[in-house]
């Protein structure tokens, strides 16, 4: 178990082999990643919605050093033009 002292941050556990590739990867790779401001935006669903959905396996999240959720383009795309198909 990782340790902390009070008053400190908590250290961050990246558990890459279940959220999706690592920022490092992704630096190389064509993927795209948003922070999760931008993925609430362009979804019209709130950031906390997202991370539920991440957190039960309907989207593929990296997280930062400093332990922030980049969603990745591609799947926030379809579920933004999901959503618009619902609301036609």
């Amino acid at each position: 178990m990782l340790e902390h002292r009070p008053g400190e941050r908590k250290p961050h556990r990246y558990r890459e082999e279940e959220e999706g590739i690592s920022m490092a990867d992704a630096a190389t790779a064509d993927v795209i990643l948003l922070p999760a401001g931008i993925a609430s935006a362009m979804t019209g669903r709130s950031e906390r919605t997202l991370a539920r959905m991440a957190k039960n396996g309907k989207l593929r999240i990296t997280r930062t050093d400093g332990g922030h959720r980049r969603y990745r383009l591609d799947e926030i795309s379809a579920l933004a033009s999901h959503a618009e198909e619902e609301a036609a």
